[in-house]
């Protein structure tokens, strides 16, 4: 019989024992056991990566633990003070209006009753997306050059869904594409832009530093830091000890 480790934090709150949710804390542990157990029989592993099968499974399988979903963790709904059915509601609702009808794109979306419409968007718009973003490709993205009328910045960045963002400056091998136009003036096309703009070396990030700062009034002092050095709420250093918490 598969139990939950004593030890495991993650599912000590007494929430975790009441239904639907305590079957997601005994059904979790009999996935992983079952992972770990048949990650050394994959016929892709080599002798020598064998021994670190069940550890990878273990890594993989942690990412669909039910603490990790905010629509299976009870913890978060009394947290919110949300009934139970409100994440999958919200998700729900998300996929079928903006993907299936594309309401939010064609000016139907709604909320409180009020439509929110894209072209009524007078602030400067400064858009990123990447050459080979897997999740949402950058002419999809550019889109909304045609959708908006207000002035519009697109950066077309190296790099995919995640280091095509998390591109420092310093970091080698990467550069960028980038054009505006302005308020009211009709957009082109995704190719005729991508002829147009204008190619850079290096990082994006401090063309969009430049872009705030022109935009941007006086600069204040910033507030104290919370939880400094010294503090009762002194901040442990990355990544925390929690992420070595079972």
């Amino acid at each position: 019989m598969v139990t939950q480790a004593a030890d495991d934090k993650r599912f000590q709150h007494p929430a975790w024992r009441t239904p639907p949710f305590s079957l997601y804390r005994h059904g979790y542990p009999v996935m992983e056991a079952w992972g770990e157990a048949a990650a050394p029989a994959a016929p892709w592993l080599t002798p020598a990566s064998t021994p670190g099968g069940p550890f990878w499974a273990h890594q993989w399988i942690d990412l669909f633990s039910p603490t990790n979903a905010p629509w299976t963790n009870p913890q978060v709904f009394e947290m919110r003070d949300l009934p139970f059915d409100a994440y999958p509601r919200m998700h729900s609702e998300y996929l079928r209006s903006m993907f299936l009808r594309n309401d939010l794109a064609e000016g139907r979306y709604a909320v409180d009753g009020v439509l929110v419409r894209l072209g009524d968007i007078h602030a400067p718009l400064f858009v990123v997306s990447t050459e080979t973003d897997h999740v949402a490709p950058w002419r999809s993205v550019y889109k909304l050059s045609h959708l908006a009328p207000a002035e519009f910045t697109f950066v077309l960045t190296s790099g995919g869904h995640n280091a095509g963002i998390v591109s420092e400056p310093g970091h080698p091998h990467r550069h960028f594409q980038t054009g505006r136009r302005a308020e009211a003036v009709a957009a082109v096309g995704p190719d005729e832009w991508l002829d147009g703009a204008e190619l850079c070396d290096g990082s994006w990030w401090p063309a969009w530093t430049a872009w705030l700062s022109a935009r941007s009034g006086q600069t204040l002092t910033p507030p104290p830091r919370m939880g400094g050095a010294g503090t009762p709420d002194s901040m442990e250093a990355t990544p925390g000890s929690y992420v070595m918490e079972r």
